[in-house]
């Protein structure tokens, strides 16, 4: 991270919390982002970025007890959204994305302690794999996200998702999806509007350049899920850095 994106971070990390007074802050994160990048396996992290046990102990902790989720949310209104609307320009439209993508499960993610909540892992053409829902806005800024075993539907996660984007923001909706050739009246479709959707698409492929999201190897749900939130917060605090940048005189 540079300083700039990491003064941001630093803004919306929690300072209260129990035991020791925790140190290095800067250092795990950044272990912790390499190995998010990179998949290394935490033993063979680097040694400037500390003890691999003490990154490791930092992202299981903060992921089962929901701050990785929370830095995303705080992010995400620091990053503000404008992606138009009834404040933008006329005739401007409030994008609302939804899709999903498939990711192999490796060997190590496998064998999660079943008396914990379910791992989504399931069986697929592909072999071992796990699908993440995914909502976004027209700003490619992460709203709501899941995780289903690979052979899930994609269909049946829409009223998921929608739910995540909030009623408010789906309300009134119009779908901009192509009806089946096989379909005796067609839906309308407004092409211009579908061909904005490779906005998610394009998400799918940034946040996947992370081999350990590209890759499944946490055993638990929660976990993997937690690295999803991280990437997504990556990608947050450059834009903010960018942001706060360009307002400089």
């Amino acid at each position: 991270m540079s300083d700039a994106e990491w003064e941001i971070l630093r803004s919306v990390l929690s300072h209260k919390h129990q035991g020791p007074e925790r140190v290095h802050d800067r250092r795990v994160m950044n272990g912790i982002f390499f190995v998010l990048r990179t998949g290394t396996p935490w033993r063979d992290l680097p040694e400037r970025y500390g003890p691999y046990t003490t990154c490791f102990n930092r992202y299981n902790r903060w992921s089962r007890n929901g701050t990785w989720a929370a830095i995303m949310e705080k992010l995400q209104r620091l990053a503000g959204d404008d992606d138009g609307g009834d404040d933008g320009p006329p005739g401007s439209v409030r994008l609302r994305m939804v899709d999903s993508s498939s990711v192999r499960v490796h060997q190590h993610g496998a064998g999660a302690p079943r008396d914990g909540a379910p791992p989504q892992v399931g069986l697929s053409r592909g072999g071992r794999t796990t699908k993440v829902p995914l909502g976004i806005d027209g700003n490619e800024m992460v709203k709501t996200v899941f995780l289903t075993p690979g052979q899930a539907a994609d269909c049946a996660q829409t009223v998921a998702l929608l739910a995540g984007l909030g009623h408010d923001e789906t309300a009134g909706a119009t779908a901009a999806i192509p009806s089946r050739s096989s379909r005796k009246l067609p839906r309308p479709l407004n092409r211009e509007t579908y061909r904005m959707r490779n906005l998610v698409e394009r998400i799918f492929g940034k946040i996947k350049e992370f081999r350990r999201i590209a890759t499944r190897y946490d055993k638990t749900a929660r976990n993997f899920l937690s690295a999803v939130h991280l990437v997504a917060s990556r990608f947050l605090l450059r834009r903010i850095a960018n942001q706060s940048f360009e307002s400089t005189p």
